[in-house]
């Protein structure tokens, strides 16, 4: 993947996350995590107009809410699943992961015990990548489960 593709799809994502950040913090009517929560959340993200130009990267496509999970689609325009390679993902995914950890509005909804999910998929519909952020990765003194 050129290098402009991979600072330009960072830049976005990073910048996607603070305005989903600002969506969650406005729907602060109910209990952070609750169904009714999630739902409404959802569903601001997906009535939501996402703007695209020709410098377009990546736009949300569609958000679910499920039981103590929110999960975000997005579109990637820019290159296929078979461009984007691993240092590319691994950036992405750390993106996502600090914007989720540092945002506020996001850190309470994990702090409720939900779980962020984040696909992207190319214009195909090809998986690009997948990641969760869970309460655990953004410290707190909370650790990871163990695995038995």
């Amino acid at each position: 993947m050129k290098r402009f593709l991979l600072v330009g799809t960072i830049l976005f994502c990073a910048a996607v996350v603070a305005i989903l950040a600002e969506i969650v913090r406005r729907s602060f009517f109910e209990k952070p995590g609750s169904p009714s929560h999630l739902k409404r959340i959802a569903l601001q993200i997906n009535e939501r107009e996402w703007e695209t130009n020709e410098d377009s990267v990546v736009v949300p496509v569609s958000a679910q809410a499920g039981d103590r999970r929110l999960t975000m689609q997005y579109e990637l325009l820019t290159a296929s699943a078979a461009e984007v390679d691993d240092v590319t993902r691994r950036e992405v995914r750390e993106v996502m992961r600090r914007g989720a950890c540092e945002k506020d509005a996001f850190r309470e909804l994990l702090d409720a015990g939900v779980t962020l999910q984040y696909v992207i998929n190319d214009s195909d519909g090809a998986p690009v990548l997948s990641t969760e952020v869970l309460r655990w990765e953004c410290g707190g003194g909370l650790s990871a489960p163990s695995s038995r």
